[in-house]
């Protein structure tokens, strides 16, 4: 009979207990807000939940992280690089972290600390377009009086992606470094 008393009780007070000991949780309901505490209902606990796949889910960190927080928010993604990235004559690509889905690209900035020799050159672009943001000869991998821009508005990614850093050398490199800035942002979605 206590067992039942004791779940009548917490089925109709504002809070219910799940587990036993130092491993339970306590859910309450504050107001209109759902809270889930330790088993001594003095502190905030995690809830571990999946990525969402519909508009009602809980979201993870991570997944909110990419996708949330970002609409029409300014963001900037960078890649550094050097000579050591290309120890031979030939091409080498490097990737950004990936942009999230809807990114749109704003600008598109180069900052070369040290030179690059062996008639190093640069391209800019994703997986299927090589140079769709940076054509052969807009940047310059051996001028180091600042940062050169591009500055232009990128189609939105259809899907979460990283841009794509392609050197081409026609020597063995033995100087060069450098810094690249994607700069850009996920607009909102129209009314």
């Amino acid at each position: 009979m206590g067992a039942l008393v004791e779940f009548l009780q917490q089925t109709l007070s504002p809070y219910f207990k799940v587990g036993v000991g130092s491993n339970g949780i306590t859910v309450n309901a504050n107001s209109g807000v759902a809270e889930m505490k330790n088993n001594a209902n003095d502190s905030l606990v995690n809830l571990n939940v999946a990525d969402p796949t519909a508009s009602t889910h809980a979201a993870t960190k991570g997944w909110a992280e990419a996708n949330l927080g970002v609409a029409d928010a300014v963001r900037e993604t960078k890649l550094t690089f050097d000579h050591t990235d290309l120890a031979d004559t030939g091409t080498v690509t490097l990737d950004t972290s990936d942009l999230p889905t809807g990114a749109v690209i704003k600008s598109i900035d180069l900052d070369v600390g040290t030179g690059f020799d062996a008639g190093a050159s640069v391209l800019m672009g994703t997986s299927a377009d090589d140079d769709a943001f940076v054509a052969s000869g807009e940047f310059d991998l051996t001028f180091t009086g600042g940062p050169q821009s591009k500055n232009f508005r990128s189609a939105a990614f259809g899907s979460a992606a990283p841009v794509k850093l392609k050197i081409t050398t026609t020597g063995t490199p033995s100087a060069g470094s450098g810094t690249a800035f994607v700069t850009y942002s996920v607009p909102s979605a129209p009314a």
